[in-house]
């Protein structure tokens, strides 16, 4: 099975068709959406002009197999993820670095989107061939990334490992940082590589995906062989 992995689209609808069309070259059995349809910034984001929030969730929903949500997409409808959720039911303050979304402009929806982006869930697991995937926008508790707080050691990943492994997954595939490359972990340290191929070794890892939002020269997305555990990191240039 080959499976197209895109995340942080932030509504540039431009980037977003352009992978779609390299993904029907490419041939790929399954695309997947890690989430941050929306959210478009003046301070981080260069495509004022040609944003389109309604019509990158429309495209996701008719072309992707698997998509879940990101913090930006929860924010964009007035949605507070299970994380925060959490702390307060349990009457605790919330997490000191939590995003404030500081120029983010309010993402026009139309209200089929809103339910769609409602109705995403924070995770999925995938059955690929033997093993279970985990698809998620981020790392456990903080799936949908609703925090600034980037885990990078052992002690820091360890929580999103025991989630997988409760999960009974191999792998986890994520997005959220807008790496440039892609990163990978099998537990101890957090590795960084360039855009590229590579063989992955078939043992319990997280692997971090770049965004396809156009950032200078770090747009790209996923391409990864369940069968022959093979991984593409393509960059993507409109």
């Amino acid at each position: 099975m080959k499976y197209a992995i895109i995340s942080d689209i932030h509504e540039d609808i431009k980037s977003l068709r352009e992978v779609i069309k390299l993904t029907e070259k490419i041939k790929v059995d399954k695309l997947v959406c890690l989430g941050d349809i929306t959210g478009f910034s003046h301070l981080h984001h260069t495509h004022s002009h040609t944003k389109d929030a309604d019509a990158c969730v429309d495209l996701v929903k008719k072309n992707f197999d698997i998509v879940v949500a990101g913090n930006h997409d929860y924010n964009s409808i007035n949605r507070m993820p299970k994380h925060l959720i959490r702390h307060a039911k349990a009457q605790s303050s919330i997490p000191k670095k939590t995003w404030n979304y500081q120029g983010e402009v309010h993402a026009d929806l139309s209200t089929d989107s809103t339910d769609f982006l409602n109705n995403l869930p924070e995770y999925y697991i995938e059955t690929a061939h033997n093993f279970q995937i985990l698809f998620s926008h981020f790392t456990y508790p903080d799936l949908t990334g609703s925090t600034m707080i980037v885990p990078e050691t052992k002690k820091e990943l360890k929580a999103h490992f025991n989630f997988m492994k409760r999960k009974n997954s191999l792998l986890g595939f994520l997005g959220h940082t807008h790496i440039n490359g892609y990163a990978s972990s099998s537990g101890n340290y957090v590795r960084f590589k360039e855009f590229g191929f590579t063989k992955i070794a078939k043992k319990q890892q997280i692997i971090f995906g770049p965004a396809i939002v156009k950032d200078g020269n770090r747009s790209g997305f996923m391409i990864f062989d369940s069968i022959k555990f093979e991984l593409s990191i393509i960059r993507v240039d409109v």
